[in-house]
């Protein structure tokens, strides 16, 4: 069971809470996370911190990043940088490695093709291209992807429209490979296989 199945709560050091039955000074051992435990707990005693029912985005964020896989953390926490830049400062003195995490991608599915072909080939993010605007990704010269959200197609005027600006790539001398969130998050060989031909016929120069 993955620590993200479970719900995660965050209990004061001093809390007599989740405290074993036979002796109140030993907490419970609830992380990681089995098939007979219910929760993850992350227990906290900064000085003058608010017992708040819900935790900022900074604490949460604090706590989730020592929950979840790495490739998972520097997704979520690069989706968060994107939305609130503000915050990277406050991240790091509360000691969260941001790793790759920057904030440039505008979705967690655009972080995650970020994640797979980083360093494989050229490839620059969110890129303006004159008359277009910004494009989601730029292999070369010439090689546009794209990548819709998961609600993506549930939208009609977007799904439209990113037609119409994908026809209007084509005839500025732009290939354009567009793909699905289930197809990045569950179908990644499928992408990749599209990506390499495009590659291999020279579609990015």
């Amino acid at each position: 069971m993955a620590s993200t199945d479970v719900p995660h709560v965050r209990v004061a050091a001093q809390s007599r809470a989740l405290r074993s039955p036979h002796d109140s000074r030993h907490k419970l051992d609830l992380t990681p996370p089995s098939r007979d435990r219910d929760a993850v707990v992350h227990w906290w005693a900064p000085p003058g911190q608010p017992r708040d029912l819900l935790s900022d985005l900074v604490t949460s964020l604090a706590d989730f990043s020592r929950c979840d896989e790495p490739a998972i953390v520097e997704l979520s926490l690069d989706n968060a940088l994107h939305h609130h830049p503000e915050i990277r400062s406050h991240l790091e003195t509360v000691g969260v490695h941001l790793g790759s995490a920057d904030g440039v991608c505008e979705s967690g599915t655009e972080t995650r093709v970020w994640q797979h072909l980083r360093g494989r080939l050229p490839l620059r993010r969110q890129v303006v291209i004159p008359g277009v605007g910004r494009v989601d990704f730029l292999v070369g010269e010439r090689l546009v992807i794209e990548v819709d959200g998961r609600e993506h197609h549930e939208r009609t005027p977007d799904f439209e429209r990113d037609r119409r600006r994908d026809a209007h790539l084509s005839s500025l001398g732009y290939r354009v490979l567009r793909f699905t969130y289930r197809q990045v998050f569950h179908d990644w060989p499928s992408v990749e296989a599209a990506l390499w031909a495009a590659v291999a016929r020279h579609d990015h120069y």
